[in-house]
């Protein structure tokens, strides 16, 4: 028995398409995919300001406008017509039961609660010593 090995003749990818134009090509497409997606990022992210700058617009301009409205409604020709439809009966208090404060006396009142809203912070002791 004749036992013959058959040489098949190995295909080379060298042969068929050379690696260097292939390297290229695969190493312009990715610098270029690095060079387009920080420029689409920006893109995408000017497009989002735009958005946000016109619904900050938006809030400002209903915030004014409630703003006016509200001062509307406090306008005292507008606080008598809602007592007269609301059928209550205001009077202004007694002399005896308005308080009065001056600027001293405001300040004062209102000190601890500018003390505890300040910042604490941390305090070291300096210590002398005299030779």
């Amino acid at each position: 028995m004749n036992l013959t090995k058959k040489r098949t003749k190995a295909v080379s990818i060298k042969g068929i398409v050379p690696i260097l134009p292939i390297s290229c090509v695969v190493l312009l497409s990715g610098a270029l995919l690095l060079y387009l997606s920080p420029g689409k990022r920006c893109e995408d992210l000017g497009k989002e300001l735009k958005v946000l700058d016109s619904e900050i617009a938006d809030l400002k301009r209903k915030c004014e406008n409630e703003e006016d409205r509200w001062m509307r409604l406090k306008s005292p020709g507008e606080l008598e017509k809602l007592l007269r439809r609301w059928n209550l009966q205001m009077t202004w208090p007694d002399d005896q039961k308005i308080v009065r404060l001056t600027q001293a006396d405001a300040a004062v009142a209102l000190e601890p609660a500018w003390r505890a809203r300040r910042p604490q912070y941390a305090q070291i002791g300096r210590v002398v010593s005299h030779d």
